[in-house]
């Protein structure tokens, strides 16, 4: 292993920031303009450890070159309740800043299960909508993960092995955070795995770009690289058969479209019983990178 490789501790659970695997736009813009389409938007997950996040919003039709304001997508009146088969909790409301919208549900008195089934209640007016999600039994661990100079471009890539247990039907998600610049986490382009799927090389070696979204912090627009000096925390998580294919084609669906968030015209398959979206189990590990200065030599 040369300079530029190093085996990674786990990040510290204190150090945890919640995340978000998806803009609700992307849900929005999605669903083409019928009367009995579903009108509620349900983005919702559960990580191992950690309480629920779950973001309701209406549906929007939405023409070439229309836009909607965020504030106007909320539904901060619904109610949401949280069961996992032996008790059941109710999730309160917020401004969170976060998320897009910045309306979120959530509460301290439940954190996920690595192993145990969770089932998500949304009622809206004379709407209900359900779901239910399992948190897979194992966390997924990184073996390595390093930086290296991306071809024409000044700056760098991640690249990380991972370990996959001998069972096969195991489902994986990397997201990556620049700390402190972005507020949450982001799903990497193409980087999800299904070991009874894809061809997974025997290393099982993954190319990490930054972590997708329209616009920065400060409103430039996404590159996929990282710049030396950049704080990178790395989240691989394991997820159910059926969440995996809705991020599936999420990602899909940010990655070919020519606007990220609003040029897609197909709808996005959801395990939302009575509306849209997805509710999602995570057995989620968390590394802290540091993307060097440009190496002489690799």
């Amino acid at each position: 292993m040369n300079d530029s490789h190093f085996r990674l501790p786990n990040l510290p659970a204190s150090f945890g920031m919640l995340l978000i695997f998806g803009c609700s736009c992307i849900f929005h813009s999605c669903q083409p303009f019928e009367e009995d389409l579903p009108t509620v938007v349900v983005e919702g997950w559960i990580e191992a450890d950690r309480g629920p996040v779950v973001l309701v919003t209406r549906s929007a039709s939405l023409s070439a070159g229309s836009a909607v304001a965020g504030r106007d997508l909320v539904l901060p009146m619904a109610k949401v309740t949280l069961s996992d088969g032996q008790e059941t909790v109710t999730l309160i409301g917020g401004l969170d800043n976060r998320f897009v919208p910045g309306y979120a549900y959530t509460t301290s008195r439940m954190n996920g299960v690595c192993g145990r089934t969770y089932t998500l209640r949304v009622d809206v007016g004379q709407q209900t909508l359900t779901a239910t999600t399992t948190i897979p039994l194992d966390r997924p661990v990184l073996d390595t993960l390093y930086a290296q100079p991306a071809a024409g471009s000044d700056g760098m890539l991640l690249h990380a092995t991972f370990s996959d247990p001998i069972v096969s039907g195991n489902r994986y998600l990397f997201y990556t955070q620049i700390y402190p610049k972005e507020k949450r986490l982001f799903p990497c382009p193409q980087a999800l795995f299904a070991d009874d799927l894809n061809s997974l090389a025997d290393s099982n070696a993954v190319v990490l770009f930054r972590g997708i979204h329209r616009l920065s912090n400060n409103g430039e627009l996404y590159t996929p690289v990282y710049q030396p000096g950049d704080s990178v925390i790395v989240a691989v998580a394991g997820v159910d058969d059926e969440s995996y294919r809705i991020q599936r084609a999420i990602s899909e669906t940010t990655t070919t479209s020519y606007n990220p968030l609003f040029s897609s015209t197909t709808n996005l398959p959801t395990n939302i019983n009575g509306g849209t979206g997805y509710w999602m189990g995570l057995s989620m590990s968390r590394y802290y990178y540091v993307i060097p200065d440009f190496p002489a030599k690799y």
